[in-house]
């Protein structure tokens, strides 16, 4: 058996000289991994918040035009039931008159004047 001395570092093969240990490299990698999923899931949160304020948006269009859709057959409804509220608005909307009317039409005031008239009437 040779004498107890100084040991000697054991020797490091030719083929691992010069080589970054492989434990550190991975260690790197692994977190340069996890940053890019946390990048990527908050960039995939935006996105599905903004996707989910735009569903909420179409539903309030959507609830609001069903009502107007209601609110234009009632109309039919009424305009096909009752002569008195066709003819109601065939005259005011549409300007029809019965052959032999005359319409007559008298401008608007405009508020200002209106308004300065009124005050210079006791």
């Amino acid at each position: 058996m040779p004498p107890l001395s100084a040991a000697a570092p054991p020797a490091v093969p030719a083929a691992r000289r010069g080589v970054l240990p492989l434990r550190p490299l991975v260690a790197v990698a692994v977190g340069l991994l996890l940053a890019l999923l946390a990048v990527a899931g908050l960039k995939t949160w935006r996105d599905l918040e903004t996707v989910r304020a735009r569903e909420i948006e179409l539903r309030s269009e959507i609830a609001a035009t069903e009502r107007q859709i209601a609110d234009l057959e009632a109309r039919i409804e009424r305009l096909r039931d009752d002569p008195a509220a066709l003819e109601r608005v065939a005259r005011e909307e549409l300007h029809m008159r019965y052959p032999g009317e005359v319409e007559v039409v008298l401008p608007a005031e405009p508020e200002a004047a209106a308004g300065a008239q009124r005050r210079a009437d006791p």
